[in-house]
């Protein structure tokens, strides 16, 4: 039969025939708008139903009612957070400078984004709100499509941040959607901290003590040193170049101060100048990403010296009674200088002997001195005089030198030239020895004009030699050359006054040092005065120069150290060991701030809550975030996170407290009369532990090892055993018991089922 009037209803657009034919079809589309309600279902369905229709003929009314239905999967559905972290600067510069940090997160999925957390290590308190709004968001708010959150947090650099390499902050967020969905995004942003290390000295000229006398008892002049750390880094090792042994302090905050004093030697020649000399150089090793001063720390000064210029004369004469004639009388006189110059052209004039004859034959002298001069002998000086009545006008006059005129020797001309060549600070930098005798050979041909023979043997040296050092030292290239053969016999007067000194005296002539002179300087680039010379801070030759009971001498990284030859020229190397914290200290370090952090978490129950804490604990003991993610998935792994709230496991995990620890002298925490009655050691540590080394202290929650399954309780390995009655193990609300390995610090746990008794027919009674 022909169905009439066909109107097919279910969506907006329906559709309508007026007339189909048996075994007609007739097709339609249908459109369906979907919305974010189907998107979060997953689904959504289409029904189709025919209405107002009937057959023509003598049976209008339809034997069925038609109607149909589509279901639709979406699968276009999406969860996704896009996440962008800023700061409000590039870089810091002091400790306790504040960076900023916001955390933006929009919604970029196609499904509403809810159960949204961020986490962010590093920085404890992170304030969400919905964008452009002052709306606080959290984790159980929605976030709508193409909506964005902002989370604003705060990090205060420490002293130890500020010395660390870049800040680099992770930020991660993750949702949930309603249907289970996850979604995961996270983001990094470095701060680069900027070292810069300085440090001042300066003599503190007003408080020194001057010396006396030369070579006596006050003959030293003492003068306080003022350290300052003018930096924004700590300085380790800080001391006072030559004078380690007075002046030295381990570290130095910014900011902070040191004084210390020094005693130095007074020579003759200070007084005869009325001033004592001072110059001083500190170092030091700044920590942080900077090894070097911005600037040397050096000071300069003088003290005044006063000078005393006495003369005393004592005199004797023998006989001392005169009865026969001819007797020939002995006079004596005695000058003492007990002053601290010394007397020149000194004169003694005696009578005359017609005064002598006139008068009652004593003899007098008269005793004068002008100019002072540098003393010849270390010893005071002492005349004797002696004299006769029969000797006409007795003199005697005691060092009466005048100035000597200085004079060019040849030698100082070739010195000279190559001391222009050593200031040039390109050529004494170069650490590559054979670029080094290719300059040199440029200039000793070249500029120079020396023969072709001296200059090639002169480059072989140069070429051979650590560093090309060989070629930087100005004597030793003037002996290579021919020009400085004799040195032992130099002429007293050879001046070398282009370089700052006048005369080279015999022995005062050096092979090693730059300018060629004692008093010169030592080629740059990590060379020493002298083996036994004070080590760079830091650096070891055995586990005692580290100064501390904390550190030892570390093989790695060695650093070489090098002094030269005297009588060759040459240089003498040795390696150096690095001074690193001992395995005990390492392990204290550790332990106490490992207690402090576990007995914050023993009330904590959610093992996800103690894995997060743990991670921002270990990134701020300096471990990377992927060092300290792999204990953290043990905690979030274990009952209630119990692994993260034992401070001796913690430390074990951490690298920092290895088992071998337990058979030295290794202690954890001095004895004290307020908290340990005796010290804690290393000996002590027990993995189980909440406190670290009380057995009995358990985390809780948590059986000791060789406690029983309770009476009323049963597992599978342990049923129901009471003496009357049939009981089952019932685990409609199980139970959990844990017991801690000892050896390992790992929890065993089980489900406890209550003992329940059962009826005759089987069924458990209630």
């Amino acid at each position: 039969m022909r169905v009439v009037n066909i109107s097919v209803s279910g969506q907006p657009n329906d559709c309508t025939v007026d007339l189909l034919w048996p075994s007609e079809v007739f097709n339609c589309t249908m459109t369906r708008v979907l919305t974010q309600d189907d998107f979060e279902a997953g689904l959504t369905t289409l029904q189709a139903t025919s209405v107002d229709s009937f057959a023509l003929g003598p049976k209008p009314v339809l034997d069925n009612d038609p109607s149909d239905t589509a279901t639709v999967v979406l699968l276009n559905r999406i969860a996704r957070l896009d996440l962008q972290l800023t700061a409000d600067k590039a870089s810091v510069m002091q400790s306790g400078d504040v960076v900023i940090y916001t955390v933006v997160i929009t919604n970029t999925g196609t499904l509403l984004a809810q159960n949204i957390t961020v986490e962010m290590p590093t920085v404890s308190v992170l304030n969400c709100t919905r964008s452009g709004t002052d709306t606080p968001f959290t984790g159980d708010d929605v976030l709508q499509l193409d909506e964005a959150i902002t989370c604003i947090g705060a990090f205060t650099y420490s002293q130890d941040d500020l010395e660390a390499d870049d800040k680099l902050m992770i930020v991660t967020a993750t949702t949930k959607t309603a249907n289970g969905t996850y979604s995961f995004d996270s983001n990094t942003h470095a701060v680069a901290p900027v070292n810069t290390p300085a440090m001042s000295i300066a003599i503190l000229l007003d408080r020194c003590v001057a010396p006396t006398k030369a070579l006596t008892a006050n003959g030293n002049l003492t003068c306080p040193i003022l350290f300052t750390n003018n930096g924004n880094t700590r300085l380790a090792g800080v001391s006072l170049q030559d004078h380690a042994a007075e002046c030295f302090s381990a570290l130095m905050s910014p900011g902070e101060t040191y004084t210390c004093s020094v005693a130095l030697r007074s020579t003759r020649a200070m007084f005869e100048a009325a001033t004592f000399p001072l110059s001083f150089a500190g170092v030091a090793a700044p920590r942080g990403r900077t090894a070097t001063l911005a600037a040397p720390a050096v000071d300069t000064g003088s003290v005044a010296l006063v000078q005393d210029r006495r003369l005393l004369v004592s005199s004797a004469v023998t006989p001392s009674l005169v009865n026969f004639t001819g007797t020939i009388a002995t006079y004596v006189y005695t000058i003492t200088n007990p002053g601290n110059v010394m007397a020149n052209t000194l004169t003694i004039t005696a009578d005359t002997l017609a005064d002598i004859e006139a008068g009652n034959k004593a003899l007098t002298a008269a005793v004068s001195a002008d100019a002072l001069t540098a003393p010849a002998t270390e010893d005071e000086l002492t005349v004797a005089v002696p004299n006769n009545p029969r000797l006409t006008r007795p003199q005697l006059q005691i060092n009466t030198t005048s100035s000597a005129n200085f004079v060019t020797w040849p030698n100082d001309i070739i010195l000279y030239e190559v001391q222009q060549l050593l200031t040039n600070a390109a050529y004494m930098a170069q650490q590559d020895a054979a670029t080094v005798a290719g300059l040199f050979d440029n200039q000793c041909k070249n500029v120079w004009n020396k023969s072709i023979a001296a200059c090639s043997s002169t480059v072989t040296a140069i070429k051979s030699s650590k560093a090309g050092n060989t070629g930087k030292r100005g004597g030793l290239v003037c002996q290579l050359l021919g020009e400085c053969r004799d040195v032992a016999n130099f002429e007293p007067t050879c001046s070398l006054s282009s370089i700052g000194v006048n005369t080279v005296p015999a022995g005062n002539f050096s092979l090693c040092t730059m300018q060629g002179v004692d008093a010169g300087g030592i080629v740059p680039g990590g060379l020493v005065a002298s083996l036994d010379a004070n080590l760079t801070a830091g650096t070891c030759q055995a586990t005692a120069d580290c100064r501390n009971a904390d550190l030892q001498c570390g093989a790695a990284p060695p650093t070489e150290r090098c002094v030269c030859n005297s009588s060759t020229g040459q240089d003498q190397c040795e390696l150096l060991g690095a001074c690193q914290l001992t395995p005990c200290a390492r392990c204290r370090n550790c332990f106490v701030v490992a207690r402090t952090f576990a007995a914050g978490q023993q009330a904590q129950t959610n093992p996800t809550a103690v894995a997060a804490a743990f991670r921002t604990f270990c990134v701020s003991q300096g471990r990377s975030l992927e060092d300290c993610s792999g204990f953290a998935m043990d905690i979030e792994a274990s009952h209630q996170g119990n692994l993260g709230k034992r401070p001796a496991l913690i430390c074990q995990k951490m690298g920092q407290c290895t088992a071998d620890l337990s058979t030295t002298d290794c202690t954890l925490i001095p004895a004290d009369n307020a908290t340990n009655a005796t010290p804690v050691t290393a000996a002590h540590l027990t993995l189980c532990s909440s406190n670290g080394v009380s057995a009995a202290a358990l985390v809780p929650g948590v059986s000791a090892s060789n406690a029983s399954v309770p009476a009323d309780r049963c597992t599978e390995s342990a049923p129901c055993s009471q003496a009357t009655g049939v009981f089952g193990c019932s685990y409609i609300s199980p139970e959990v018991q844990c017991k801690c390995d000892p050896a390992t610090g790992l929890d065993a746990c089980v489900a406890l089922g209550q003992c329940v008794e059962e009826s005759c027919s089987g069924e458990r009674s209630t």
